[in-house]
């Protein structure tokens, strides 16, 4: 307590000394000439007369607003640039000491190539690349019309989708999710089941950060995907309708709803999911017996069937008393249940014949709910942009998985075994977030604040076998047990902004405490691990001229192993197949270099970065034989693993009916496994490419194309092999844009799989798992909005919701 409170005697102390300078400010907004609406995203730029030198740059909102801050009194003007629009500036203007400066509208006109005879119709774009960060809006991805927030990651660069939903950011599976950019207990536990059943178009905007500053939670040694929901902040009511229907008996659509009298913002919405999902998944393997040398040959096909559905609701209050103070209220709930019918059939044979002949059928049932509550309060300060926040969240979460199963046998002639496995899993946790900010000079801002997390698991597995000779159930206390976790981890952090005429400079530190506690409660056993760490990080923009910046950052990140992954007590997926974790298990350590390039005109997008990541105590599955049927997939930490590459991200638009956007990630993955028994390092190099066309066939209506291609990637103990598929969408805007309809194809050729294999001395194994991705989507959208009249102004609708 006595640190905390040195903390925010620092912060408050800081305050005193800067409160009393005010430096001026501008404001504007930036709009499309002709219809006069809002442009967002466009990069704004302050230049100072009469040598024009950049002295500031933003982006305008969602909006097209933007706001200067802290700036130099003297002589000035604004100048605005955006892809497919030829820049523009505004007259020169003078601001002085104290003032905040109100610039005319800029009026952007769209490039020569882009002008349509009729109508010419203000968009967003679909990718904004900034040298800190990649900038993705669903808005305008038809494919992300009619999906699930799954659905459009695999569109957006340094993603890439694995078999069941797993995401990985530049081939690397550790990622933070923020939401609204917090830490939510929705995201915590299950993130790509819950991604999977969340509609994409309630989401206004997805960033990826591959290198965060300090101000971020360091977990994730990839990075961060912060998701941004919308939220319509304009007065009146406002709402939309949303319903899609495919041709695999899958079905999604929400309501949603907005009310602004004025100081107070009233937002709702639900949102329902529905799926049918056939898949096939073959495994075969060849067992080698280390006394011996005999070989074993076993082979399983397994179809299943799930039917998964799920209910999304959130509501939230925002009041605005005054300019300087803002209150928040709000509730997220993602409820969700499957039923899975599963088929296997077994063989398994030897030089002297067939040994096993089995089938088993299977039935899981899945019940997950997840409550989030959140409180929080800003408090604007007089001087610009000095602000302090504070935020406090609770997080309930919920799963119940049963799952009976029967094997049956043909050879030997062993009776039929009836068994079934009951896991009941719930986390509660509690995160507390203050956040401060305070431009100590027009040059110089720190950033400083404290984020807490408070979080218990308990994890409990039940399984039961059938009796046959006293035809009752009976428990297995062998795999029966009980897992209680508990982690605390305290983090304090600090930023400071300077800018040095075109240079730009960003360095921090991250101190967090981490507490955790594990109780094999059957063991009666508790295994503590704590640890403290410091988290540098130094992020370094030049700005090479109008069009082109270059930019250096380095990170120190941390990937905290969950419940799961700690509690040793195996997860039966089958009786010949186990999971469990490792309550050894060590925190990965990873550090992180990028060096960025990007060059934008009204045309061309252009950033590559060249980007480095070597990892210590990394993450890796290992599985082998714990006999000769049952085979354990568990988790150990690795030597180091190294990893780097070459992206490449491209926005092109060649003419007034093409948009052009191209990702390829190349890089080189190295793994050091001598700990796990592997004499030599692993190595290889692996790509992947995504290609997203769109084509304005018509004024109101675009046709989407999207290509994905992702080579062999590196595993510890063998690889997973590439993975291709092509999507194509078309959309036809109706009423005046206030409605939509969209048709979507997802995977157009049926070439959509997942392989991996796993090639050690003693066994080989190749899987192969499909899903049905050959699915067509139709969908209909209906937006609606009544704004206030004020003081004489035409009447205001929102177009996008």
């Amino acid at each position: 307590m006595v640190k905390y409170c040195l903390w925010l005697s620092f912060i408050l102390s800081i305050h005193g000394l800067a409160a009393q300078s005010v430096f001026p400010s501008v404001r504007g907004r930036v709009v499309e000439s002709t219809t006069g609406d809002p442009l967002a995203y466009v990069a704004i730029i302050l230049k100072v007369l009469p040598d024009s030198n950049a002295i500031k740059t933003t982006i305008s909102d969602s909006m097209g607003n933007f706001l200067f801050e802290n700036i130099p009194s003297g002589s000035c003007f604004i100048e605005a640039n955006q892809i497919g629009f030829s820049p523009s500036t505004t007259p020169g203007f003078t601001v002085t000491t104290s003032q905040t400066f109100t610039a005319a509208d800029i009026r952007m006109v769209a490039s020569e190539f882009l002008l349509q005879s009729i109508e010419v119709t203000a968009e967003n774009p679909t990718y904004v690349n900034m040298i800190d960060r990649k900038v993705y809006f669903p808005e305008n991805d038809i494919m992300a019309q009619s999906g699930t927030i799954t659905d459009i990651l695999q569109n957006i660069p340094s993603i890439t989708m694995e078999a069941e939903g797993d995401i990985l950011m530049r081939g690397s599976p550790n990622i933070t999710f923020l939401l609204n950019g917090k830490p939510s207990g929705l995201l915590q536990q299950n993130s790509s089941v819950v991604l999977e059943q969340i509609p994409a178009h309630l989401i206004e905007r997805i960033e990826i950060i591959t290198n965060p500053s300090a101000k971020y939670k360091p977990d994730g040694t990839a990075g961060i995907i912060n998701i941004i929901t919308k939220k319509n902040m304009l007065p009146g009511i406002h709402g939309s309708i949303v319903a899609n229907a495919s041709t695999n008996q899958r079905y999604n659509g929400n309501i949603s709803f907005n009310y602004n009298p004025g100081k107070v913002n009233i937002s709702a919405l639900y949102g329902y999911w529905q799926s049918y999902n056939p898949r096939t998944y073959l495994d075969q393997r060849i067992i080698g017996d280390s006394t011996t040398g005999a070989l074993t040959y076993f082979d399983l096909n397994s179809e299943s069937i799930g039917k998964p559905k799920s209910h999304t609701a959130t509501f939230g209050i925002d009041y605005h008393p005054d300019d300087q103070n803002s209150f928040g209220l709000s509730m997220n709930y993602h409820g969700s249940e499957a039923i899975r019918n599963n088929n296997v059939k077994t063989l398994e044979n030897n030089s002297s014949g067939l040994l096993r002949e089995y089938s088993t059928y299977r039935i899981d049932t899945d019940t997950e709910s997840e409550l989030e509550l959140s409180i929080s309060a800003e408090h604007q300060f007089t001087k610009e942009d000095h602000t302090i926040s504070m935020e406090a969240e609770y997080t309930d979460f919920d799963e119940k998985e049963n799952s009976s199963f029967t094997d049956t046998y043909v050879i030997p002639d062993y009776p039929a075994y009836d068994g079934r496995n009951i896991i009941d899993k719930k986390e509660k946790a509690t995160f507390l977030s203050i956040d401060y900010t305070n431009p100590l000079s027009e040059d110089l801002e720190l950033e400083a604040g404290y984020e807490g997390e408070y979080s218990t698991g308990d994890l409990d597995y039940f399984v039961e076998y059938f009796d046959q000779a006293q035809s009752r159930w009976q428990t297995d206390v062998l795999k029966t047990n009980k897992f209680l976790y508990q982690r605390d981890i305290h983090g304090f952090y600090a930023t400071l902004a300077r800018s040095f005429d075109r240079l730009g400079v960003l360095v921090g530190l991250r101190a967090e405490q981490t507490n955790i506690e594990s109780n094999l409660v059957q063991l009666d056993s508790l295994i503590p691990n704590d640890y403290f760490n410091l988290f540098p990080t130094v992020h370094l923009n030049y700005e090479l001229g109008d069009e082109q910046e270059i930019g250096l950052s380095y990170s120190r990140r941390v990937n905290r192993p969950d419940p799961d992954e700690l509690n040793p007590f195996p997860e039966y997926v089958d009786i010949r197949d186990i999971e469990a974790g490792n309550p050894y298990l060590k925190p990965e350590q990873v550090h992180s270099i990028e060096l960025a390039y990007q060059y934008r005109n009204d045309h061309v997008s252009f950033l590559p970065t060249i980007y480095y990541r070597q990892t210590f105590d990394a993450f890796s599955e290992e599985t082998f034989y714990i006999n000769d049927s049952t085979l354990l997939t568990t988790l150990q930490n690795l030597s180091q693993e190294k990893s780097g590459g070459l992206e490449l991200v491209l926005s092109w638009i060649p003419s007034k009916k093409l948009n052009f956007n191209l990702n390829t990630n190349l890089f080189y993955h190295t793994i050091d496994a001598s700990d796990l028994g592997y004499e030599e390092e692993k190595n290889i190099v692996s790509m992947d490419t995504k290609l997203a066309a769109y084509i304005n066939m018509l004024t109101a209506t675009k046709l989407q194309l999207n290509a994905t291609y992702r080579s062999a990637m590196l595993t510890a103990q063998g690889q997973s092999l590439p993975v291709y598929f092509l999507n194509v969408g078309l959309r036809q805007e109706l009423f005046k844009r206030r409605a939509s309809l969209t048709l979507t194809l997802s995977d157009v050729f049926n070439t959509m799989r997942w392989r991996y294999t796993i090639d050690t001395p003693l066994l080989f194994q190749e899987v192969t798992r499909k899903r049905k991705s050959q699915i067509a989507y139709l969908g209909f959208s209906w937006r609606f909005g009544i704004s206030g009249k004020k003081n004489g102004e035409e009447l205001l609708f929102e177009d996008r919701l």
